[in-house]
């Protein structure tokens, strides 16, 4: 994981996203850095637009999105992160998605 999308991480987990102490979350798998949760319930991004945000895969096919992502229909910043999608619901963050040329990828931006 590059250094921004460390402090995204942290940024996230300030703003209250991230462990919600479940203590059956199975955390990091390996060497594929996947993280995966018993909270997601078999829910898919593609299936029914699960959105876990940056520490659960909403899925684990990116189809064609890429590691720069995408804005979805629904307003959430969608990426591809080894070989799993990521999700995050920017209106959670008070923020839009929206391409950020500082970072050459799309990301949930708070106007302050």
């Amino acid at each position: 994981m590059n250094f921004v999308k460390t402090l995204l991480c942290i940024t996230l987990a300030l703003a209250g996203c991230g462990d919600d102490g479940d203590s059956n979350d199975t955390g990091t798998t390996g060497t594929t850095g996947t993280t995966t949760s018993s909270d997601t319930g078999g829910a898919d991004y593609w299936d029914d637009g699960a959105c876990f945000g940056f520490w659960f895969a909403s899925s684990a096919d990116c189809k064609d999105v890429s590691f720069e992502g995408e804005c979805d229909d629904e307003g959430h910043v969608i990426w591809c992160e080894n070989e799993s999608l990521y999700c995050i619901d920017c209106a959670t963050l008070d923020a839009t998605c929206e391409w950020v040329s500082e970072l050459d990828w799309y990301n949930c931006v708070q106007s302050w």
